[in-house]
This record gives structure tokens, sequence and C-alpha cells, in this order.
């Protein structure tokens, strides 16, 4: 035990173990390591032979995308290449963030190892397999094409998809330890994800207010409501040259558009039935660190899915771009599933049957990856015998799955024609004063930044 904190020594896997917040936690250790580059590699041989055939479509107004497709062209890439390129690394690091996060939240391996597997799996079963039994026809590929970047988004929506869950993880351990270092490079990829994809700042702040809301749940410490508006400002400011008053001006009228259009359904039956589950997963919650992992999951899958299928059954889009929650729901209902299934396995009691925890680091290591090899085998299966009836259900000339194509399609077609082409960037930034303006608030809070990062090292010197 440790005397100071009273918290039991925990075993590298923790497989078994009760989750307790303990600050000398560190987010890579060796299993770790080991597990993200095998599902980085898995992730690259499973998707790259389809990506690889795939015509990218889509314009951008924010500019990540398009200064990467700048940099690669100087190194002879097309921006076609550069895309797939983009959407292959981001379908690797989006696995990894979902690992990395899972066990940020619940400092186990088997929860994490479950869920960055159910989030590989949506696809595999109607392309994967279809693509190695024989070539794809060019009807197939576009088949392909369409699940892939609505489930994952276009080339820049999953770039900000992807850096999503690391984000949330450093924002997190910012809240609980307030270290500048945390703080730093949280507002670094917080700053990604608005210059990827606007889209996402709704979403980003939606996930840190829940998250911070989860903290103060805990121990009701002001100090992590200032932690949170810190992220979120410096975040803001950092990208103060690109996200101007008239470039928010501009990206505010279709929300507010489609949520004034839609704020009489909210009332009063979806407000109510918010209000009743937000009590009872606080009684749930019961402000135990434990139960914090499914709190996060559930509210955040409760959230994005409510919000999709008010589009898809009720018509009701309380966002703009609704079709774009798939791949939210998609990455948290994976979360919520891996700790359900780790529930029935710790009920089982087969890990404690196995004795996994007294076994070497490298033995813990293959039970690792055979443990995820079993996991993706067993839940592909469940997916091949299930897909064929969900296809079924969402098919058709009226079904779900034809509203979402159509209106991606219509969605890409609108962009790409304000933007004068595809891979083309829209500058809705305004006049010259507001960019200006905006390069001088981004370069003060990078000096900000730099020096919170100094004082962090010297800190730790001393």
């Amino acid at each position: 035990m440790d005397p100071e904190r009273n918290v039991p020594k925990r075993s590298q896997f923790w497989f078994t173990q009760s989750y307790s917040d303990d600050t000398d936690y560190k987010i890579f250790g060796l299993i770790t390591v080991v597990c993200s580059i095998l599902l980085a590699i898995f992730g690259f041989i499973l998707f790259s032979p389809i990506v690889s055939q795939i015509n990218f479509e889509e314009a951008f107004v924010t500019p990540l995308a398009p200064y990467l497709i700048k940099i690669f062209e100087y190194g002879g890439f097309e921006a076609n290449v550069t895309i797939r390129f983009l959407f292959l690394v981001s379908f690797m690091a989006s696995a990894i963030g979902v690992y990395l996060f899972a066990r940020e939240l619940t400092r186990r391996q088997i929860t994490p190892i479950l869920a960055s597997i159910l989030y590989l799996i949506p696809p595999v079963p109607i392309f994967i397999f279809s693509f190695y039994k024989s070539d794809l026809y060019v009807s197939e590929i576009e088949s392909a094409k369409s699940f892939l970047t609505i489930i994952y988004g276009d080339g820049a929506h999953f770039l900000a998809l992807a850096i999503l869950p690391f984000a949330a993880i450093f924002f997190i351990r910012f809240l609980r330890l307030g270290l500048n270092s945390d703080l730093v490079i949280a507002v670094v990829l917080c700053a990604l994800i608005l210059l990827a994809n606007s889209f996402q700042a709704l979403i980003l702040i939606i996930i840190l207010t829940v998250l911070t809301i989860t903290e103060l749940f805990i121990d009701q410490n002001r100090s992590k409501i200032k932690r949170y508006l810190k992220v979120v400002f410096l975040s803001l400011t950092l990208v103060a040259y690109w996200y101007t008053p008239e470039f928010w001006v501009n990206s505010f009228k279709d929300f507010l558009q489609f949520f004034v259009q839609n704020l009489k359904s909210i009332f009063p039956l979806p407000l109510i039935i918010g209000i009743i589950g937000l009590l009872f997963s606080f009684v749930f919650f019961a402000r135990k660190l434990e139960r914090q992992s499914i709190f996060i999951s559930f509210l955040l899958f409760f959230i994005f899915l409510s919000l999709a299928v008010s589009w898809l059954i009720g018509e009701k889009a309380f966002i703009p771009h609704p079709h774009r929650l798939l791949p939210l729901v998609n990455m948290f209902g994976s979360l919520v599933v891996a700790l359900t299934f780790t529930a029935v396995l710790d009920k089982l009691q087969i890990v404690e049957r196995l004795k996994l925890e007294s076994y070497p680091v490298w033995a813990k290591a293959i039970w690792a990856v055979l443990f995820g090899a079993i996991s993706f085998i067993g839940f592909t299966l469940i997916m091949n015998i299930l897909s064929p009836i969900i296809i079924e259900l969402v098919s058709g000339e009226n079904g779900l799955w034809t509203k979402v194509r159509l209106t991606v399609a219509a969605e890409r077609m609108g962009v790409i024609g304000r933007a004068g082409g595809n891979f083309q960037l829209t500058d809705t930034r305004g006049p010259m004063w507001q960019h200006l303006l905006g390069y001088l608030i981004s370069l003060l809070t990078i000096v900000v930044l730099i020096n919170l990062l100094f004082r962090h090292k010297n800190h730790i010197a001393k």
C-alpha cells in the first residue's frame, strides 16, 4: 500500500483492479504502447486496400487539411493521395484514441481493448471481407466510399474526430491535476480540432462540458470550472487568426436556423426526459469515482444518439449536419458496449480464474494481444450475422441509409460549389482588419502557452 495515498499498488495489466485516482498514473506503458502499435497496424492493413482506391470529393472551410495538402504537394503528392493518407492516419489514430481514452477513464486494459475493437468493427463484415474474396467493382467501391465517409466523416471531419479522444484525455488530466503541461497539450489539440473542422467546435464543447460536470460531481472543486474556462478560452484565442468575428457569424447562421426551427420540438417530452435522465444519472453516479467512466460514456452516447435519432426518424435537426453525429455515436457507443461486456466478464470472474494478474509483464502483453484478437473474431462473427438484418432494415428507396447518403451528397456538393472546386478552401474570415487582429491574438496566445510550459519545466527542475 502507498502510506501517503492509501491506494493499492496496481499491476501493469490492471485487469481486475478497481479504479483509483493515482496521480502518478502515466498515459503510456509497455503494454499500452504494444497495443497502440498493433491497433494502428491492424487498422492500416484492414482499410488501406479500400481507401487507396477511393477518389475523395470535399472542400474546406477550415485550414488544417488544406495546409497539409499544400505541404504534401511540395513533396510531389497529389491532393487526393494526401486525403487518402490523412483518412488512413485518422483511422489508425482514432482507434488508438478510443483505446487510450477508455484506459484513462477506467485505468484498466480489458475495457479499452474491447472499446477499440468494437470501434473498428462496423464496416468490416460488409466491405472488408468482400474485398479479400474478390476484386471490388466500381459500384462496390462507391458503396464503400459512401459508407466509410458517413460512418467516420470526410477527410477533414475524420481528422478532427481522430484528435477528439486525445484532447479529452489531456483535458481531464488538467482538470484533476492542474499541470501546465497538460493544459498546453489540451489547448493545442483543441485548436487543431477547431482548425480541422468547424462542426467539431460544438462537439468539442459538449464533450469538455460533460467531462467537467462529472469532475464537479466528484469533489465540487471550483478550480475545475476555472480550468475548464481556461482551456476553452486559450483554445479559441489560439485559432483567432481564422475564427474571426465574421467567421463566427457565418458559422452560427446554420446552427441558429436549425435550432430555432426545431426549438418547439424540445418541449415538453424531450426536455422532461432529458432532465429525468440527468437526475437519474447523477443518482446512479453517486459521486463514486469508479462509476465516472460509465456516466461519461452513457451521457455522451445518449446525447449524440438522441440528436441523430431525432433527425433520422423525427426529421428534427437541432444542429446543422446531423449526419456527422453518426461517427460520434459509433465512438461512444463502443465505450458503452465495452463497459457492458466488462461488467459481464467481471461477474463471470474469468480473469481471476485464469490468474492473469500473477503473470509477468511479457505474458500479460501476449494475453492482451490474444484477448484483442479473440474479441475481434467474436464481434466480427456477430456483426456478420447481424449485418444482413441491419442492411435490410435501413436500405430501400425510402430507407434511413438512402436519406443519410443523399444528405451527405447534397452537403458535399454544396460546399464544393461554394469553395469553387474539389479540395478548395472557402475563406469566410471577413475584412482584413479582422485577419490582423486575429493574428495578433493568436500570437499573444502562443507566447502565453510557451510561458506556461517554461514555468512548468522550471517547477519540475526545482
